[in-house]
């Protein structure tokens, strides 16, 4: 059966001409993706990121198709979201984030969860049975009052082999301008942006894998859970390249870790 949810595509209303960038150094200890010393196999030596090497519900993973569990029953995360808000362009090196101030976010399990953030992973952090999408977004929300630290991600798979452009990526990458090495540069002031809802071009079904597991940058703690659409949508290698370049990293992704009993599930 086919379903239709409610999604986000985020549509920036206008940047000011009195916009400017703001850089400053990254936060110490300082991690990237390919760094001697401060790449992803050597996150867990990283005051602090002690988990990233320790943990054993660790993210991203490599998902197999034939040893997830289907669960017909199972409920999906429903987005419930402001139309409106303001939102941070922050280009940290290391991905292009658009940052907002807590509020409605989705539904899931009874419990509320406030939109935080969508970023970008190039190339898709996730894989399916080995095989490596082109890119992947998430859009990150937090448990609005849950005592200890949860999150719940929706994951989206970005596909070149579709030959057409992404309009979300697309207004994202219309905001940022070119970042700084080893800094963070927030543009300001904040930009309105529009959250439209089930106008953006995701998949055509609602197929969600999901699993319990972790954030995929430091400090990888392990509160996170995520729903991960099957299906993957359409964009351009110009889009991939120009994300690149924005960020100034060809690669932005943590590779995958080991599953550890953990069950997956495929929620239909």
């Amino acid at each position: 059966m086919t379903r239709l949810l409610c999604v986000c595509a985020v549509f920036v209303l206008g940047c000011s001409a009195n916009s400017s960038l703001e850089c400053a150094p990254s936060p110490t200890p300082y991690w990237d993706y390919s760094g001697t010393g401060t790449g992803p196999t050597e996150w867990g030596s990283l005051p602090g990121y002690e988990l990233c090497a320790n943990g054993t519900r660790q993210s991203p993973i490599d998902i197999v198709p034939p040893q997830a569990v289907f669960d017909g029953s199972a409920e999906h995360p429903l987005l419930d979201l402001d139309l409106t808000r303001v939102a941070r362009f922050i280009n940290t090196g290391r991905s292009l984030v658009l940052e907002f101030e807590r509020g409605e976010g989705l539904v899931y399990g009874g419990a509320r969860y406030d939109l935080a953030n969508v970023h970008f992973h190039s190339p898709a952090e996730h894989s399916i049975d080995g095989k490596v999408y082109a890119m992947e977004a998430h859009i990150v929300t937090l448990e609005r009052d849950s005592q200890q630290p949860s999150a719940l991600v929706l994951g989206v798979f970005l596909d070149t082999a579709k030959a057409a452009a992404n309009p979300l990526l697309a207004a994202v990458l219309d905001g940022f301008p070119q970042g700084k090495a080893r800094q963070n540069c927030t543009l300001t002031p904040d930009v309105p942006v529009d959250l439209e809802l089930a106008r953006v071009a995701l998949p055509d079904t609602a197929a969600q894998w999901t699993y319990q597991g972790s954030l995929t940058t430091p400090t990888c703690g392990e509160y996170v859970r995520f729903f991960l659409y099957r299906d993957p949508v359409a964009v351009s290698q110009a889009q991939v390249d120009q994300f690149k370049r924005v960020v100034g990293q060809s690669r932005t992704s943590r590779p995958v870790q080991p599953l550890n009993g953990r069950t997956i599930t495929l929620v239909p």
